[in-house]
Parts: structure tokens; C-alpha cells; sequence
């Protein structure tokens, strides 16, 4: 509702008012990001959400430094996601305020990384819509809102866009006059919507280079070899557009209209907005709650489809996290939850089929992933683990995986985050840098943290709880013949064939066992058994598989004739 409200406002001033660029400033020395830099919200402009950096591995990790440092500047606003670049870290600052005192403001401040030291605070701007993105020397932000200005002059307003010098933090250059909000920059350009446009501005100039009517307000963009693609609409629903744009020349190149299953209506539980990434020609994006599709940016036509549930564990999908795409693979993960608390499964694509490669899970709400050179990262929430509460406050903090295995690699859990955080993770140059918010849409709470490794064990308060470690326990569920003989009644001397589905994630699993009479005793082995139903009434069926490492999964089926 609010991404709608912020439309309207802007169809009026793009009517009233133009967008005129200020006069530039003597441009930066540019300089190159480097394969482990993170420059943008999501990593990059394909939004992939990955890149090259090395870590944190472990064997542990360990806080290394906040952003603010804690002291009498750190209530300066809620931060974005930091865009981390040649030794500096760009975090963006919302301090708009609550609904009563209102004023769009914001600020970007840059931390050399090494010693969190502010090296540039540029407060000059209104509130903040998009985290800061690096590019060739400039650091851009999309602002909404007039600031303390309540002129209705659209001249007079300062939303819009943005472009600091990355090294002083000075204002090279600004559009101004229209609330502006998601933005892309690839190859020296700038794409962002303005008002009612989708504009693609010089980026070392601010200067037009073309612009045309927004069909509907995107809800997220990327660029992947000349196609900026957009998923335009809410950030729920069934349905889906995906536009694909020539970058060149704003022509559209074609439509594409996707539909998945929407039942899970939680704004308050769901982590994150779904997001599309661009990869080697493909579009990556979830839609509706737990379908995951992949769409060539030729000509928008579907390569693969699937659901992403936990099928192992009978959990079904409450929310699919927006993709990561690196090493030929995606990466999600999804929330199930249950009475216990939430819990998530990892799960690891192959981006040309869909197929799974892997799959872990996990007793914690897990946010979306980002992947490094060989590592997934999941910030994380965990309050109960089968029935062990942490206290009133839960615990957030990351997992880190093995991105070939899903072994997990180290955990951390940060210390006296509010509850109801949201959080994200950037890797860059050999840190994790985790951000953390609350939900509260006009709290201005929130730290950025760098997380290293080290060799040193981890605090007792600092720990998740892994009783349900992925890397041990094996998994395995039951399928009848005929199909779905659990969930109906059977006639009285039916035979029903029971075979059990079972996996290991780490070996190979090495009995499976059953006890058709439940008389406690597992009397028959082997991948399936045939049980006749010669009886009026419920038999419970449990089947008892073991690993290579002595760990034990039970699955049962109640048959009722």
C-alpha cells in the first residue's frame, strides 16, 4: 500500500514539474570495484546477490567492528544494506521519523572498513528509498518526500536522485522535483524510475539519455547483457509481470506474466520482498509463496518452473526468499514454521534444470541468502528449538554453509538485537557485513556489523542451538500405493504398499526398518512393505531408517478402514 501511495504523489509531480539536472560538479577519479567489492543492495547490478570475496570461513566468526561505533552518534536513523568498495563501506540512513513528526531525511556516511572511523557524513539529502549503489567513483541514492521543504513548488522540491562523490561525499550532481525509487546502474548509466517514467539517466552527468512511461511501478530491476528486465507490481500476489527492456534504447523487447500459489498473507512474518536476479542470460525470481521460476531474457519465455517445499519433512513453503545465483547454481530459502517456532530449509538449484543439488534444515527463521567465493550466508532468527526457549528475546545472527555441501560451516548470533529484527548480510574484501533492523516501519533502530573469522570459540551467548544438525540426522518420509491411503478410508481388505523415501545429507543411509503391527518392534526391513488392511479400524505404520553415522529418522502413516 505504501509503494502505491508513493505513485500517486509522483503521477502529480512528474504533471506539474520537470526533472532538471543540477549543475555538475568536477566528477571523481574513478576508480574500478573489485570482484570481492559488494557495490549495490544486492551485490551487484544483476542482483545475484553473490560475489568473489573470501569469507569469513571460520572456523568461528566474531564481531570486529559496528557501524555507528555505539557512541553518541549512533541514533542517526535506520541503515540500508552497506555497499562495501576499495576499503570503504557506504551505508544509507533513513531518519524520517514516526507518523506524527515526519520529515524525510537521510544522510549517507562512508566507514573505512578497517577501522569503522567515519571518513565522509553527506546529510544534504531527504529520505533515503534505495541502499546506495557504487559506481565508477559516484555513490547514487533515490530519495522520496520534500525534506523540511513544504513547498508544493515541484522546483522547489528535493526528492530524487542523487549522485555523491564517492571519495569527498560532495554533491556531484542531482535530479530533482519527483519522488524517485528503485534504480539500477550498469555501464555508465543510471535506470530509475521518476514519477510515472522508467528513465535511463547519464550516470557521470545526471543528463537524460532516454525515458518512457512506466507500465506499472517496478518492484524490483536488474540489467544481464543489455535486457534491463523489471518485476513490476506488489510484492504479493499470485501473479506476476516481467518486462524485459532494451538498456539501449527503452524499447520494450517483451512481457511475460507468471502465476504461483499465494495462501501466506503475513507481512509481519515474511523477511524480505521477492526480488528477481539476472544470470547468463536467465531471470531468477520467486512467485506467489513457494514457486521459483527462471525466464530467458531473449524473449521471456519460461525455462523451468518448480516448487520449492521441504518434501522430506512433510513441511510445506510459508515464504520463498529471494534468489542467490552463483557457481551455476540458485540458492533460496524458505520459512514452514510450526508451533515449536519457525524453521527453514537451504536449498541448493541447479540454475539450468531446477533440480535440486542439495538441501538443509534448519531450527531458526532463515532471511535470504548471499553466497561468496564458496560460502552461503544466512542471517538468522531462532527462538525455540524443540521446546528450548532462548527467553523472552530471541536470537539473530547468520549461519554459514558450505555452498557445494550445505555443511554448516560456523554460526554466530549477535548480541541484544530487538525482537522482530530483519536482516541482511553483504560479503565483501574477507568480512560479513550483517545489517540489522526492526520491523517497526518508523523505528529508526538498527546496527551494521562486520563479522571475521577467527580461531577462538564461540560465547555461550553467541551460540545457536543445532540439535537438529543437517549434516547428521538423515530424512525420510512415506508414499503409499494407493497414492494418498493416509489421508482417506480404505475398504476393509485393500492392500496397501508402503515404500519409504529416505536420504541422507551427508552419507548413505543404511537400514530402514518398519513396525506394522505397533507393537513398538521394528520386525521387517527393506525400501517397502505390503500391508493388508484385513481390519475395522486405525493401524499406525512406522518406518525407522539409520545413517552411516549411527542417526535415526522416524516417519509413521495411519491407515483407517
Amino acid at each position: 500500500m505504501v509503494r502505491n501511495k508513493l505513485l500517486t504523489v509522483a503521477v502529480v509531480v512528474a504533471v506539474c514539474g520537470s526533472l532538471v539536472p543540477a549543475v555538475a560538479v568536477a566528477g571523481p577519479t574513478a576508480t574500478d570495484a573489485s570482484a570481492d567489492d559488494w557495490t549495490a543492495s544486492q551485490g551487484d547490478a544483476q542482483n545475484t546477490n553473490a560475489n568473489d570475496a573470501d569469507g569469513p570461513t571460520g572456523p568461528n566468526a566474531t564481531v570486529a567492528r559496528q557501524f555507528p561505533d555505539g557512541g553518541a552518534e549512533s541514533d542517526i536513523g535506520r541503515p540500508s544494506v552497506p555497499a562495501v568498495v576499495n576499503g570503504t563501506a557506504y551505508v544509507g540512513y533513513d531518519d524520517s521519523g514516526s507518523s506524527a513528526t515526519y520529515v524525510s531525511k537521510g544522510r549517507v556516511i562512508a566507514y573505512d572498513t578497517a577501522s569503522g572511523e567515519v571518513e565522509w557524513n553527506q546529510s544534504d539529502i531527504p529520505g533515503f528509498t534505495e541502499t546506495p549503489t557504487v559506481a565508477d567513483g559516484y555513490v547514487y541514492v533515490t530519495s522520496s518526500g520534500d525534506g523540511a521543504d513544504t513547498d508544493d513548488d515541484p522546483a522547489n522540491q528535493t526528492a530524487g536522485v542523487y549522485a555523491l562523490n564517492a571519495t569527498t561525499g560532495e554533491i556531484a550532481w542531482t535530479r530533482t522535483g519527483s519522488d524517485a525509487g528503485n534504480f539500477v546502474v550498469s555501464d555508465g548509466r543510471m535506470y530509475v524510475e521518476t514519477g510515472a517514467n522508467l528513465t535511463a539517466l547519464n550516470a557521470s552527468t545526471g543528463e537524460t539519455v532516454w525515458t518512457r512511461p512506466a507500465e506499472q511501478d517496478a518492484f524490483d530491476m536488474a540489467v544481464d547483457d543489455g535486457t534491463l528486465v523489471r518485476r513490476e507490481g506488489g510484492p504479493s500476489g499470485n501473479e506476476t509481470t516481467l518486462r524485459g527492456v532494451n538498456a539501449s534504447t527503452g524499447d520494450v523487447r517483451w512481457n511475460a506474466t507468471l502465476t504461483g500459489t499465494d495462501t501466506f498473507d503475513n507481512y509481519y512474518v515474511v523477511p524480505e520482498r521477492s526480488t528477481v536476479s539476472a544470470a547468463d542470460g536467465t531471470a531468477y525470481l520467486t512467485v506467489g509463496d513457494r514457486t521459483l521460476s527462471a525466464v530467458s531474457l531473449d524473449d521471456g519465455s519460461i525455462e523451468w518452473e518448480r516448487t520449492v517445499t521441504n518434501e522430506k519433512r512433510n513441511l510445506e513453503t510459508q515464504w520463498l526468499s529471494p534468489p542467490a545465483v552463483k557457481h551455476d547454481t540458485v540458492y533460496v530459502s524458505t520459512l514452514h514454521g510450526s508451533d515449536d517456532g519457525d524453521n527453514s530449509t537451504v536449498f541448493a538449484l541447479n540454475a539450468t534444470t531446477g533440480e535440486t543439488e542439495w538441501q538443509a534444515y534448519n531450527d531458526a527463521k532463515l532471511f535470504a541468502p548471499t553466497v561468496s567465493n564458496d560460502t552461503v550466508f544466512l542471517p538468522a532468527e531462532q527462538v525455540t528449538v524443540e521446546g528450548q526457549q532462548y527467553g523472552s528475546a530471541p536470537r539473530d545472527g547468520v549461519f554459514a554453509l558450505d555452498a557445494t555441501s550445505g555443511e554448516i560451516r560456523w554460526t554466530y548470533a549477535l548480541p541484544g538485537l530487538a525482537h522482530s529484527s530483519r536482516l541482511s548480510a553483504a560479503p565483501a574484501e574477507g568480512a560479513l557485513y550483517v545489517r540489522t533492523t526492526t520491523w517497526d516501519v518508523y523505528s529508526d533502530d538498527g546496527r551494521v556489523y562486520a563479522l571475521e573469522s577467527t580461531a577462538n570459540a564461540t560465547p555461550a551467548d553467541s551460540r545457536f542451538i543445532l540439535q537438529d544438525d543437517p549434516r547428521t540426522k538423515p530424512f525420510v518420509s512415506i508414499e503409499t500405493d494407493p497414492a494418498n491411503a493416509g489421508d482417506r478410508d480404505l475398504d476393509a481388505g485393500t492392500n496397501v504398499t508402503l515404500t519409504a523415501d529416505a536420504s541422507d545429507p551427508d552419507g548413505d543411509v543404511t537400514t530402514i526398518e518398519w513396525d506394522g503391527d505397533e507393537d513398538g518392534e521394528f520386525e521387517q526391513s527393506g525400501e517397502s512393505i505390503t500391508v493388508p488392511l484385513n481390519y475395522c479400524g486405525t493401524l499406525t505404520v512406522t518406518v525407522r531408517v539409520t545413517d552411516d553415522s549411527g542417526e535415526t529418522a522416524v516417519e509413521s502413516v495411519e491407515l483407517t478402514t
